[in-house]
């Protein structure tokens, strides 16, 4: 179970590749990973991780020219609960959520390719969740998410349901924290 280039995206051809920025000097100041506290485990019970954080030729972001899944993939069951890894404020709910990741360049031709062809509904149903310390927790691939833009979430509060929407082979979440300061991500151009 994971995240490739399966069903109707798969016939648009390459994804965008999006490259991390190169490391700032002159960060914002947020704690380095290590020192994060308050974070919980997103899905209950017998979750599994499935994927880890590695190359891979369908990955998104780019790390020295290679194609990486910038997440971890973790599976339970279809439509078991999501929950919140930290508390925090809900800035994206839904299909359209890539303002919240910080990139510099807009997905508005991408998004309007995919309205265009009809494929809007192909998009993987995402929750961005701010820590309000320089870091957002982003889940994706649920079946529905409950909370909205704006929401605030506390730890282990339930935010959706695990399921397979966008470029999944079955039902899991796909985690990743973002550290949000320093230089901001871009769209790779062809």
């Amino acid at each position: 179970v994971g995240d490739q280039a399966v069903g109707p995206l798969a016939s648009m051809g390459p994804f965008p590749l999006l490259t991390p920025p190169p490391a700032s000097p002159t960060s914002s100041g947020s704690r380095e990973p290590e020192q994060l506290r308050n974070y919980g485990w997103p899905l209950g019970g017998d979750a599994r991780i499935t994927d880890f954080f590695s190359y891979r030729d369908e990955g998104f972001l780019s790390v020295d020219g290679r194609r990486i899944h910038e997440g971890i993939d973790i599976a339970s069951r279809c439509g078991d609960a999501i929950r919140a890894a930290h508390a925090g404020t809900v800035i994206a709910s839904g299909r359209r959520f890539g303002p919240a990741m910080g990139f510099s360049d807009s997905l508005d031709r991408f998004y309007a390719r995919l309205e265009r062809r009809g494929m809007y509904g192909a998009l993987p149903i995402v929750v961005v969740i701010d820590d309000g310390n320089g870091y957002r927790s982003i889940y994706v691939h649920l079946k529905e998410a409950i909370v909205g833009k704006g929401d605030t979430v506390k730890r282990g509060q339930t935010i959706g349901y695990e399921g397979d929407t966008g470029n999944a082979t079955g039902c899991h979440l796909h985690y990743e924290i973002a550290r949000m300061d320093g230089g901001w991500m871009s769209i790779a151009k062809p």
